[in-house]
């Protein structure tokens, strides 16, 4: 038996993992998928303090990039350009305002692969928590995940699944909101051939964000929240086609996915009520990247 069992592996659950293990504690990692397969996989690798909320983001920012160099994972610090009005934008319309926002290019799947590598964090993949139950009549009775064929305990419980956190547990069913998201990726492109994201590009607060990494691939991605009505992968393709229309046709591929937001667009971080030992963040939203590690420290401190 575990000390704690996190449910979720992308990065957020990967940093609290990292962090509950780095402070001994001996922590199984559970995914219905593999590493990072969900919200961060479908990312577009730009990393950015969160424009709403930049004193409090900003040092994460800079933790998760601490965590980089130390686990060898390359990025590349850049100034973003950030367009702070929603909807649709071109790029080179003089009339939009455009603002320069500190970020970073990285890989985010790579990051949470090398923050799981510990001895003290056992990784489990595609198993599916469906619920949880304690083991005994105490309130401080181990917790049990429910899964077919073994069962996976832990002292505590962290639930890091983002949108799938719902199922678990109603309370956080009527606590975040569900979004929709797509995500556009190039084949290798020389950078001279995309000059409009010479920088990344970040619209509105995430719906919209675009950058080209190291790999020449362009990546474009968009979040809609549920109840817009409208798709992402229109979203995609509108913004595509008002700013670098030639990379449509040089799409390789395209991939889809949810994620969660708070009603007010705060990261959650918590105990369940009435639910002693089951702890759970989430909620994140489009910059995530610069919540993931005082996300991980608050949960240390409800240990």
């Amino acid at each position: 038996m575990a000390d704690a069992l996190v449910i979720g592996a992308g990065l957020i659950g990967a940093c609290v993992a990292r962090l509950l293990a780095e402070a001994g504690r001996s922590v199984t990692v559970m995914t219905a998928q593999g590493v990072a397969d969900g919200a961060t996989r479908r990312a577009v690798g730009v990393a950015m303090a969160d424009p709403q909320r930049s004193e409090r983001s900003e040092p994460g920012l800079r933790e998760l990039l601490d965590w980089a160099t130390r686990l060898r994972v390359p990025f590349r610090e850049v100034a973003a350009r950030w367009l702070p009005r929603e909807g649709a934008v071109r790029l080179d319309d003089p009339a939009e305002r455009v603002e320069q926002r500190p970020a970073a290019l990285i890989d985010l799947v790579a990051l949470s692969v090398r923050l799981l590598n510990h001895p003290a964090i056992s990784l489990r993949q595609r198993i599916e928590a469906r619920g949880l139950s304690r083991v005994g009549a105490q309130p401080l009775s181990p917790l049990e995940a429910v899964v077919s064929g073994e069962r996976l305990l832990g002292d505590r419980v962290i639930l890091a699944t983002n949108a799938y956190a719902g199922l678990i547990s109603p309370y956080l069913a009527d606590a975040i909101t569900l979004a929709r998201g797509a995500v556009w990726v190039s084949r290798p492109l020389d950078p001279g051939e995309l000059p409009a994201l010479s920088q990344p590009v970040v619209v509105g607060h995430g719906r919209i964000l675009a950058a080209q990494h190291a790999d020449g691939r362009a990546r474009v991605g968009a979040w809609r929240w549920e109840g817009a009505g409208e798709d992402p992968d229109d979203v995609t393709r509108r913004f595509i086609k008002h700013n670098f229309p030639e990379a449509l046709d040089e799409i390789a591929y395209r991939q889809t996915g949810v994620t969660s937001v708070s009603r007010d667009g705060e990261p959650l971080v918590g105990q369940l009520p009435g639910e002693i030992g089951v702890l759970y963040a989430l909620a994140a939203g489009p910059f995530g990247a610069a919540w993931a590690m005082p996300m991980a420290h608050r949960v240390l401190g409800l240990w």
